[in-house]
Order: C-alpha cells, then sequence, then structure tokens
C-alpha cells in the first residue's frame, strides 16, 4: 500500500509532480519513476510541489537528490516547493538538496 499520491501535470513549460501524504523507503522508487517520466514527457526541468508532503525520510531525499542530478546533467533543474514546515526542516538540515526550495507554484514556473 502506497503512503503518497502523486500527480503529474504541465506549468509553464515544466513538468510539476505533486505529492500527497509520507514519502519513504516503499514509495521512493516509484516516485523516482515517475519523476523521470515527467521529465522525459515534459523537458528537462521539473518542479516538485511538496504542499501535501507531510514527511519524507532519508530514501526520499536519496531520490530526489539523484533525480536533482539527472536534470542538472541534462540542461535542466528541479524546484521544490511548499513543503510544510516538517518537510522544509528535514530538506534544510540535510543540506543534501540542492535544490531551489522556490516560491509558490504560479512564481517558480516563470
Amino acid at each position: 500500500m502506497f503512503n503518497v499520491e502523486l500527480s503529474v501535470s504541465g506549468h509553464g513549460g515544466y513538468a510539476v509532480l505533486a505529492l500527497c501524504g509520507e514519502l519513504d523507503l516503499a514509495d521512493a522508487p516509484v516516485v523516482a519513476s515517475r519523476l523521470i517520466a515527467a521529465v522525459a514527457a515534459f523537458g528537462p526541468s521539473i518542479i516538485v510541489d511538496l504542499a501535501g508532503l507531510e514527511f519524507i525520510d532519508c530514501c526520499a531525499l536519496g531520490v530526489l537528490v539523484r533525480v536533482l542530478k539527472w536534470t542538472r546533467e541534462s540542461g535542466g533543474d528541479m524546484y521544490l516547493v511548499g513543503p510544510q514546515l516538517r518537510v522544509r526542516r528535514v530538506v534544510e538540515v540535510t543540506g543534501m538538496i540542492g535544490a531551489r526550495l522556490a516560491r509558490p507554484l504560479s512564481a517558480a514556473a516563470s
């Protein structure tokens, strides 16, 4: 059973993947493949909307780091938007994510 819900769409020429729920080891491979598929479909950059994400573990952070590296090697980038305080703390404290913690979604793609 998945603890995270995800949806993929396009916004201003970017792939947007919105995550809701809890992202952990069990869901990390599915999220990784969806992130890569979204970049392949929409272009080299991706916006990851974390507004609905309540929890993220180290395995899921590793997925984000790998996708960030892949997008940058492909000439794109990854933007993280709207993380709740708990998720934002994990992302900031680890220092693992080199992606930008961006403005709200409407501003991030402009």
